[in-house]
């Protein structure tokens, strides 16, 4: 079994409202952190930092980032 519940803190469910802010995290990665992450990662960074922000300073926080943005590179979101 490779998913298992109990390994985890929380499970976060995103909306698709939220697209556009995940688009923006993964461009913002790829433009400051030179990293080029694909959509997954993207909404894992953007559930990160909510939860950064949400946590305050002095907190850690994990976020295994599981795809590139190599099959992206033709789609919409690294399209600047």
């Amino acid at each position: 079994k490779l998913y298992r519940e109990e390994w985890f803190d929380e499970v976060v469910e995103i909306g698709r409202d939220e697209i556009p802010d995940i688009f923006n995290v993964a461009r913002e990665v790829a433009r400051k952190e030179g990293l080029l992450i694909g959509m997954s990662s993207g909404a894992i960074m953007y559930v990160a930092l909510k939860k950064a922000r949400e946590l305050g300073k002095g907190k850690t926080i994990v976020a295994v980032l599981p795809d590139s943005g190599l099959k992206y590179l033709s789609t919409p979101l690294f399209e600047e």
